[in-house]
């Protein structure tokens, strides 16, 4: 059908016939289909009525005693709503709790837990729950509000706290008290209050972040009571001091030290003086009665003793020695009297050492330094003691090295033992070769660092050691030339910074402690006169290869020959430079050149090492290594 009404802004209807009140007033409504009409349907439209009520806050946490203010907030049928807080009727599960006032004002009357609803027009509202808790605290007062007070006092103070609830307590004991300045007035946590020093300050007090009124306080000077003089008595020795204390006693029962702030008083000042800060001055023997003055207030009499000065100190020194075992020191004792006159009484006092083993001290003062170590030294007098003196004996001191033998005469390629004796502080002496600096003038010798003396060429040479500041002794050594190359010695041919040792004689390697067997295809060829021009007299040694790399690399450098330990065999063209340079070497050095010396070249095939002929022809070739010739040794 088709809805009619007579006027839209009273009611309206919608096509499936939903009727709805736009505005208050009369209209009337139809319908109609294939032209067929309805009957005519009266409508009044009303005022709106509530639909619901609101109340906000829907829940609370309250204090005894604060208020809260609620809403109740209609909705009406238009969709409209409205504050009809003071239009409602307010409802309380618990007035002891919770009231509320007919315009919504909350009061929290005790503690608990209530709920609250407004009604309306037969309309409930939500429930509002309300936990009260106990009263809170609105304000603190602290009192006296003010206060003057002299230094030393204390003053209670009180602590009154307000609640939400109107009630009040004191709380004195339950708040953190605060003071400006602690220095000036500090107070206990139960709230009694002291002046610590003379100032204005400001006190409060704090709880449950609530801070109280601020209290001025003004701390003025106390007044002197009494003075009394420590110690009451004094027995001293001319020219010594001591510090009288004058304590003032207040009116507030505090006590102070005013050495410096009274007048000091003394019956006779050419028996005993006393300065402003108290100290006293023993002057001259007798008998004296000093006091104090201050603010008109007298002190008690203290009597004073003099007598002859005494000992105050006794100082030793020196404070600290280090000394050699061996070594002697002398130690003084001078004394310091309560005059202070002093003098010398290193043999009036008694010495003490820690460890006569370490030190000891005759009874003039003579300190003697017995082993190695550490002690400590003092003196005494009567009941006076000396510093403490710290001695540190160390190791005996050098002093003097002598080398022996004092001279020395020795051929080339050998060697001599020389020994450095230490003759120490304490009279001892040891043997310290391997312990000094072995010092040599020029390189026709040498000596190892244990004291071993190798002859390189002839010449004169000048030997010493020295150890730290102390040298020895020098040496003379006359270093021989090797004259004859079949006996003892060999020769040491320099040429192109190095030295080159001639094939060395049996007598020579026995002299050194190697032993070759001799004989038919031994290790020697034996050259007669009947070679004059090939080689000197003597049995040259003539080995295989091995052997020949064994005595340069192993035995010579063991034996340290020359004083080297870098021996090797030479090699070809070193061999070759040599002969270049000096032909035959028989005729240069009188070396043996019966037959080749060996190098140390390998040539093929497997097994053979090149040779070299130093009889002025210069050839060489190669042999197999169990071939014996000559050996030839290079040191760098």
């Amino acid at each position: 059908v088709t809805w009619r009404s007579d006027d839209l802004t009273t009611a309206t209807v919608t096509s499936d016939g939903l009727l709805t009140g736009v505005a208050r007033g009369t209209t009337t409504l139809s319908a109609f289909k294939d032209n067929v009409t309805s009957n005519d349907v009266s409508v009044d439209v009303t005022d709106a009525v509530i639909d619901s009520i609101a109340v906000t806050p829907a829940s609370m946490l309250l204090a005894k005693g604060v208020t809260q203010q609620l809403m109740a907030t209609a909705t009406y049928s238009d969709n409209t709503s409205s504050d009809i807080s003071n239009l409602v009727t307010w409802r309380s599960g618990g007035l002891t709790v919770a009231s509320v006032a007919p315009n919504g004002l909350l009061t929290a009357e005790g503690k608990g837990r209530v709920t609250l609803s407004a009604f309306k027009d037969n309309v409930t509202s939500n429930n509002v729950s309300v936990d009260v808790t106990d009263a809170v605290i609105d304000s603190i007062t602290v009192t006296p509000a003010s206060m003057l007070l002299a230094k030393g006092v204390t003053q209670q103070l009180t602590a009154t706290a307000t609640y939400s609830d109107n009630t009040s307590t004191d709380i004195s004991g339950f708040v953190t008290w605060r003071s400006d300045d602690v220095t000036v007035a500090s107070v206990t946590p139960d709230g009694l209050l002291t002046t610590e020093d003379k100032g204005t300050v400001m006190l409060s007090a704090v709880k449950d972040n609530v801070t109280s009124n601020r209290v001025s306080v003004e701390v003025t000077n106390a007044v002197i009571d009494s003075l009394a003089i420590t110690p009451a008595s004094v027995l001293l020795a001319k020219g010594q001091t001591k510090q009288l204390t004058a304590t003032a006693t207040y009116s507030d029962n505090t006590s102070s030290d005013v050495s410096d702030l009274v007048t000091w008083y003394s019956d006779d000042v050419t028996i005993a003086s006393v300065t402003p800060n108290g100290l006293l001055n023993a002057e001259g023997k007798g008998t004296v009665r000093l006091s104090a003055m201050k603010d008109n207030v007298t002190s008690n009499s203290v009597s004073v003793d003099v007598t002859d000065a005494a000992i105050d100190s006794i100082a030793v020194t020196p404070v600290s020695v280090s000394i050699a075992k061996g070594l002697s020191q002398q130690l003084t004792a001078t004394a310091t009297y309560s005059d202070n006159t002093s003098s010398d009484i290193s043999h009036l006092v008694t010495w003490r050492s820690d460890d006569v083993t370490v030190a000891s001290v005759t009874p003039n003062g003579l300190l003697t330094a017995e082993d190695k170590g550490i002690v400590t030294l003092s003196a005494f007098k009567g009941n006076v003691a000396s510093n403490s003196v710290s001695v540190d004996v160390t190791a005996a001191l050098l002093n003097s090295i002598t080398v022996t033998p004092a001279s020395v005469s020795i051929t080339e390629g050998h060697t001599q033992q020389l020994t450095a004796m230490a003759t120490y502080s304490d009279n001892t002496s040891s043997d310290i070769s391997n312990m000094v600096t072995w010092s040599v003038n020029n390189s026709l010798a040498t000596v190892t660092s244990n004291g071993l003396l190798t002859a390189v060429r002839s010449g004169p040479v000048i030997v010493s050691a020295f150890k730290g500041d102390v040298t020895s002794n020098s040496v003379t050594v006359q270093v021989k030339s090797c004259s004859s190359v079949g006996g003892t010695c060999v020769n040491g041919f320099v040429f192109n910074g190095k030295i080159l040792t001639n094939s060395p004689s049996k007598s020579f390697l026995e002299s050194i402690g190697l032993i070759y067997p001799s004989g038919l295809n031994g290790n020697y060829i034996i050259d007669h006169s009947s070679r004059p021009n090939q080689s000197p007299s003597g049995d040259f040694l003539y080995v295989g290869w091995n052997k020949a790399d064994e005595l340069c690399r192993v035995h010579y450098n063991n034996k340290k020959i020359k004083g080297r330990t870098n021996w090797r065999l030479p090699t070809r063209n070193e061999l070759l430079d040599l002969h270049n340079t000096h032909g035959n070497m028989y005729n240069s050095a009188k070396w043996p050149k019966y037959v080749e010396y060996w190098t140390s070249n390998s040539a093929p095939p497997p097994g053979f090492y090149s040779y070299v002929y130093l009889d002025g022809s210069g050839r060489s070739d190669a042999g197999h290594k169990d071939d014996k010739r000559y050996v030839s040794c290079v040191s760098d």
